[in-house]
């Protein structure tokens, strides 16, 4: 069974997944995701997390996205996971990945749609999504 993790990430000076996690169930993190998606397509988007960690170039001759050994920790661990200098590698897959999001005060514009359609669960999610944008981190949920 897949676990989805809804994570706030900085990506300056490291990209840096926040320790604030949050794990979703694959059945309602789809269908929040959806419910974003129709939204904007890179509202919520979604990444595999064993996609992050990257090798040395010599190691892979700059073509492979993840780490042949899986040396990314599992996000269920407590604390930051940081990829840059001194951490992890961030592979060019991940690198392409944190490029493409949406600004976080462009996020949370579009979110603000979105604010009495849900409740429960989902409400409590938009909630923290909203936080971490209004403190200018990106939202990203990490499917593993």
């Amino acid at each position: 069974m897949s676990h989805f993790w809804l994570t706030p990430v900085t990506t300056a000076p490291f990209v840096v997944l926040g320790d604030e996690r949050v794990q979703a169930e694959s059945g309602a993190a789809e269908a929040f995701r959806k419910r974003l998606h129709a939204v904007h397509p890179w509202l919520l988007p979604l990444f595999k997390a064993r996609l992050l960690a990257g090798e040395s170039e010599a190691a892979h001759g700059g073509s492979a996205c993840g780490a042949a050994d899986g040396s990314i920790p599992s996000l269920a661990v407590s604390g930051p996971i940081i990829f840059g200098s001194g951490h992890h590698t961030l592979s060019h897959c991940g690198e392409a990945f944190f490029e493409r999001l949406l600004a976080p005060a462009d996020a949370l514009a579009l979110a603000s749609s979105l604010a009495g359609a849900l409740a429960g669960r989902e409400r409590t999610w938009l909630d923290a999504m909203c936080r971490w944008w209004r403190q200018e981190r990106f939202v990203v949920l990490f499917g593993e």
